[in-house]
Parts: C-alpha cells; structure tokens; sequence
C-alpha cells in the first residue's frame, strides 16, 4: 500500500489564499492541514464541527438584503 494518496480538489482561490496564509502562520502546510480534518472525520465518524446555517439579528439580516 502507498504511503500517501493524491487528491485534487476545486477551491476558491480567495479562500485558498487565505487559509494558505493562516496555515503558514501556524507552522503547517495546507496537506497538513487536510490530514488533520480527515483524521478527525474517521475519530469523529462525521464532520467534526457543527454546520449550521447563521442566525441573524434583524439589523444585520436587513443589510444583507440592500446589497
């Protein structure tokens, strides 16, 4: 069996950017950081964080909408 496993995925290069930059800053490498989350989806058998849709107060909700 191979050591490592390759896979390619679609991302936003905004969001890439910025996290490539917050898992710089942290001492890790953005593979680093994708071992960790899929080691923590076989610990936790899911997603290992809540995914949950916002909830916002009228003024924020309010404008969202004007944009």
């Amino acid at each position: 069996m191979p050591k490592t496993s390759a896979m390619t995925i679609r991302i936003d290069p905004e969001i890439k950017t910025q996290a490539d930059s917050v898992l710089q800053f942290l001492g890790m490498t953005t593979s680093e950081a994708v071992t960790i989350f899929l080691r923590q989806v076989v610990l936790n058998n899911g997603i290992p964080f809540s995914i949950k849709a916002p909830v916002f107060n009228d003024e924020t909700a309010a404008a969202l909408c004007e944009e």
